[in-house]
């Protein structure tokens, strides 16, 4: 049995994510001194689809935002 269906579908997706990196933060003289340095990053990513019967197709797009550093 076929069944014919069509909908069109939004969606978005949302994150978080939290790194911890050991980096370059700073120099005295020539010489750089190193450390840990957080932060934190919000992902989204927007959607927008139709679906026919089995056959899906969608757009989505993602961006990442900083939301600043952590400490």
């Amino acid at each position: 049995m076929i069944v014919n269906e069509f909908c069109f579908y939004t969606c978005c997706w949302a994150g978080l994510t939290i790194a911890k990196t050991y980096a370059v933060t700073g120099f005295s003289g020539t010489t750089p001194t190193y450390g840990f340095v957080s932060s934190a990053h919000l992902t989204c990513a927007p959607s927008i689809g139709a679906r026919f019967g089995g056959f899906d197709i969608g757009v989505r797009y993602e961006g990442l935002n900083s939301i600043g550093f952590m400490g």
